[in-house]
């Protein structure tokens, strides 16, 4: 999900999307920000990954487009145009997952393999090398294979790698420790994040990584300020640590400084940084808390500071911030419980969440 755009892709292959759009990231040929759903000129839509300010439309036939800012590259098209339109990347085909962040865009091939565009500076390319100059179309990541999700922490200025084999590669910013490998060093290529294994899903917040584990138990590092480690605690972790008393999860999000977790009986829970009402309830949660009154959930994403939350019979429910109507809330008002979307009755998948 954006910072603080929303996206939802629809049964009939079709998204609908509201909030920020300062930069074209809805797709509706505007810059207006729009707390009511929209339609975007886009169809065959499998699934939908959305950077801070820009979103970008996996297509059932292994094709991307694409929409937003495109500062340094990071839409892939080869220029640095603003997109107001969803246009599709050209030589990109066979993408299996996209994943972006505010600098930086990576495409998960079907054979396991990645390619990557915008900027390096930080080495979150892993290709060994760091770089100010923006690539504007994708190159791939040599000496990576075997890719089954790929992930981006804080601005986009760290990338994990979720093999087939369940365990984890990583690489890029690592100064709160992020990366789980038990420093706080930069690292140019990928390494392996030691004591993960059997991993499921990868959730990156901002400098901070939430793994959930194919047991439903999960584990997380990196900052801590605003308790989004689920640890009551602040102190930051350097390498991965479970989470006491955490069971049964089903699916990760987090947001820039909120995690939320999906169990298996469709119920939620949440824990961090709660000043706009993100966590779903009206009190800061140092570990995982239910969220009340919420069940039938069967997927949650996370903005920067607002939640999603789709629900069994297509509708979904928001709460957090609304200043940019990224609610789906015509009164743009935050809100501490999570409300309906309105005009929304089809959706299948929440941006970001990974397709089966």
């Amino acid at each position: 999900m954006g910072s603080w755009h929303s996206v939802f892709v629809r049964s009939d292959g079709s998204v609908k999307a509201c909030g920020w759009n300062q930069y074209g990231q809805l797709g509706d040929e505007t810059i207006v920000d729009k707390s009511i759903l929209v339609v975007p000129e886009v169809t065959n839509v499998k699934q939908v990954s959305c950077g801070s300010y820009q979103t970008f439309y996996l297509l059932n036939d292994g094709t991307v487009k694409a929409c937003g800012r495109n500062s340094g590259g990071v839409l892939g098209d080869g220029t640095n145009n603003q997109r107001i339109t969803p246009t599709i990347l050209p030589g990109l085909s066979n993408v299996k997952q996209v994943a972006s962040r505010d600098i930086s865009t990576m495409f998960l091939l079907n054979d396991g393999t990645v390619k990557a565009c915008g900027s390096n500076q930080y080495g979150q390319f892993g290709n060994g090398t760091t770089s100010y100059v923006s690539q504007y179309t994708p190159i791939e990541i040599p000496g990576l294979s075997n890719v089954q999700q790929i992930s981006y922490n804080g601005d986009g200025n760290s990338t994990f790698f979720l093999l087939k084999d369940g365990t984890v590669k990583a690489c890029g910013f690592n100064k709160y420790g992020q990366l789980g490998d038990g420093t706080t060093s930069t690292r140019t290529s990928p390494i392996v994040v030691p004591g993960l294994n059997n991993v499921k899903q990868i959730a990156c917040g901002s400098f901070y990584t939430v793994f959930l584990l194919s047991d439903g138990t999960v584990k997380a590092c990196g900052y801590n300020g605003q308790w989004q480690l689920g640890n009551h605690s602040t102190k930051e972790k350097h390498s991965p640590t479970l989470i006491s008393g955490l069971t049964n999860v089903k699916q990760i999000a987090c947001g820039e400084s909120h995690t939320v977790y999906l169990l298996n009986d469709g119920t939620v829970k949440s824990c961090g940084w709660n000043l706009y009402g993100q966590l779903g309830m009206k009190t800061t949660a140092t570990v995982p808390t239910i969220i009340p009154e919420l069940t039938n959930v069967t997927q949650v994403a996370c903005g920067n500071i607002h939640t999603l939350f789709l629900l069994n019979d297509g509708t979904a429910k928001a709460c957090g911030h609304s200043d940019y109507g990224q609610l789906g809330d015509p009164y743009k008002s935050n809100k501490t419980s999570p409300i309906f979307v309105q005009g929304l009755t089809d959706a299948v998948y929440l941006s970001d969440v990974p397709v089966k």
